[in-house]
């Protein structure tokens, strides 16, 4: 059954170390977010909200109109792409939220984004179950090799 309001949304993530500062708790990220409407009705893509976590679970919230400038709106079948970026403390992170979307019926409806893992090289990202969010985007632990070949080191955060 073809649902009328239907956003598929894939991503990539990339760190930037040439923009990162990790002894200063600065961890620069890219994500590519591809966007393509399954549904059979044009939508126009009104705003954002994201919920952005760092391994010692700091979580920051942003909000906002349309995407890089932008509102598109997306034909049955069409798709955008763009890219941009967050900062965290940590090495990894989570990212997850919804976009509100208003499609040519006059109807207004969320698109969730799923959450995706931002990582920096060497480092791995364990996430549970939060009580806070049934979705699974709680950090239960992280850790990083070390250079020079040496063993894991990290942190781990409540779930």
């Amino acid at each position: 059954m073809n649902n009328a309001y239907e956003i598929d949304i894939e991503v990539e993530t990339s760190y930037m170390a040439e923009h990162s500062e990790p002894e200063e708790d600065r961890y620069v990220f890219a994500y590519t977010i591809t966007l393509v409407n399954r549904g059979s009705v044009a939508a126009k893509l009104l705003s954002r909200r994201w919920i952005i976590t760092d391994a010692d679970n700091r979580t920051e919230e942003v909000e906002g109109e349309g995407v890089v400038g932008e509102q598109p709106t997306l034909k049955p079948g069409e798709g955008f792409r763009y890219t941009s970026g967050a900062v965290i403390e940590t090495p990894v992170g989570t990212m997850h939220g919804s976009y509100k979307m208003l499609a040519e019926d006059g109807e207004t409806f969320d698109t969730d984004i799923p959450q995706f893992v931002l990582s920096a090289p060497s480092c791995l990202l364990y996430t549970s179950p939060s009580p806070r969010d049934q979705r699974g985007s709680g950090i239960a632990a992280w850790a990083c090799k070390k250079k020079g070949g040496g063993g894991g080191g990290g942190g781990g955060g409540g779930g």
